[in-house]
C-alpha cells in the first residue's frame, strides 16, 4: 500500500514525568503544481514553528501540566511509500518549555497514558482520508459534576487555543513556494489524500495504550489468609 501524494511531515513533542516523550504529527501536502517539497523541507522556517508551539504549550488556558515539556519539531519529507526520502529536520528548544498550569491541587492532574484527542475532519462525511486524529499531551483537567467528560469551557479553550497555533503553523508551511496545506492521508487501496476543513474536540478523555507499558507500577500489598 502506497499514498498518493508525498508530503511533508510536521511532527510536535517533548517530556513527560517518568522520562517517556508525547508527540503528535501532521501532514502537509502541495497544493500547487509543480512545487518542490524539498526546496520547501530546506527553507520552511521550523524555528517559527517550534516558538509558536512552544507559546502554546506554555500558556495557562491550555492546562498542560508545569512538570512536563515542550521539547523539540520535526519536519520530514514523506515519499509515496511512507519513508523519509532525505533527512530530516530538527529544531529543539533549549531549555524546554514547561506547561503553564499548576493543576490547582494534586487531585488535577490526570494519569499521562490519557489526553484529549483533536478530530482533523474534511468537508465529507464518508469515503478514505476524511477522518484523522491528533493526541494532545496530558493536560490537568477536572471531570465537569454530574458528566463523564471535561466541561465545556475547557473543551472550548483547549480547541481555540490548538486552533490558534496551528495557524501560525500554517502560516509557516504555505509561504514557502506558496503550497503547502494540511490534510489527511490514506494508503488504503490506492491511496487517497483530502485537506482538512475542521478541527473538532470531545469532552470525553481518551486512554493511549501505547502509553500504558511504559511506566513502572507501584504496588500496595495486603495478605489474605
Amino acid at each position: 500500500m502506497t499514498y498518493d501524494v508525498e508530503s511533508l511531515y510536521l511532527t510536535l513533542g517533548g517530556n513527560l514525568v517518568g522520562g517517556e516523550e508525547w508527540q503528535f504529527g501532521t501532514h502537509w501536502v502541495a497544493t500547487v503544481p509543480g512545487i518542490s517539497l524539498g526546496v520547501a523541507l530546506d527553507n520552511i522556517g521550523l524555528d517559527d514553528i517550534r516558538d509558536a508551539a512552544a507559546s502554546w504549550y506554555g500558556n495557562t488556558q491550555n492546562m498542560f501540566p508545569n512538570d512536563c515539556h515542550f521539547a523539540w519539531a520535526k519536519l520530514a519529507w514523506i515519499g509515496l511509500d511512507g519513508k523519509y526520502k532525505t533527512d530530516s529536520r530538527m529544531s529543539e528548544l533549549i531549555p524546554p518549555r514547561a506547561g503553564g498550569s499548576t493543576g490547582g491541587g494534586a487531585t488535577s492532574y490526570a494519569p499521562v497514558q490519557t489526553s484529549l484527542c483533536v478530530s482533523l475532519r474534511t468537508d465529507l462525511t464518508l469515503g478514505d482520508a476524511n477522518r484523522g486524529r491528533v493526541y494532545l499531551p496530558p493536560i490537568v483537567y477536572g471531570r465537569a459534576p454530574s458528566t463523564p467528560g471535561i466541561s465545556a469551557p475547557t473543551r472550548t479553550a483547549v480547541l481555540n487555543a490548538f486552533h490558534a497555533m496551528m495557524t501560525q503553523v500554517s502560516g509557516e508551511m504555505f509561504t514557502v513556494e506558496n503550497g503547502c496545506k494540511l490534510a489527511i492521508l490514506s494508503k488504503k487501496n490506492d491511496g487517497k489524500h483530502r485537506l482538512v476543513t475542521k478541527f473538532m474536540l470531545g469532552d470525553i478523555i481518551d486512554t493511549q495504550r501505547r502509553r500504558r507499558g511504559q511506566y513502572v507500577e507501584t504496588y500496595e500489598t495486603k495478605a489474605w489468609a
